[in-house]
């Protein structure tokens, strides 16, 4: 799958439609509405994939980065990035979008509010990470970075299966 399809499949995974080209009506001047395009469920496994790559890369590569001394923490694009992450992730879980290709648990589905709240706590420690970053405190960005780091692990131990 190319790139541009799978930034269109996450996109309309988390809930936008892309309007339809079509020409306008000749009396009204008005375009149709466009039709809802829905992913199937492999394409919303293989979004929930790379989001979930680039949200590991954006807090190794980034966050935990500059908490080593590597980066600026004034820099706070990691950060953004995972919060942004954070508030798409409920939407791309939706009922029966449960996959064989996927590690997702049946647990998402039967507690819902729980995993939502977990995705909701992530962006939370993500947010607090990005106000350290900008009021430049180091000491406060690695007590959020260890809290976002936590925040992952606990959606992902209850949550996640085991690599197959």
């Amino acid at each position: 799958m190319s790139r541009a399809r799978i930034v269109a499949v996450a996109v309309i995974a988390m809930g936008f439609a892309i309007p339809s080209a079509a020409p306008l009506d000749a009396k009204t001047k008005a375009k149709p509405a466009a039709p809802v395009v829905h992913p199937n469920t492999a394409e919303l496994v293989q979004a929930r994939q790379a989001g979930m790559h680039m949200a590991a890369t954006l807090n190794a590569q980034g966050v935990g980065a500059r908490v080593k001394g590597n980066g600026d923490i004034k820099d706070t694009a990691p950060s953004e990035g995972l919060e942004m992450w954070a508030a798409a992730i409920p939407g791309l879980f939706p009922p029966g979008s449960a996959h064989p290709q996927s590690r997702a648990r049946p647990e998402i589905w039967k507690n819902k509010a729980d995993f939502d709240a977990k995705a909701r706590a992530m962006g939370a420690a993500a947010a607090r990470v990005t106000a350290a970053g900008k009021a430049g405190d180091l000491k406060a960005y690695a007590a959020a970075a260890a809290d976002l780091g936590n925040s992952c692990k606990a959606c992902h131990s209850a949550y996640r299966a085991e690599q197959r």
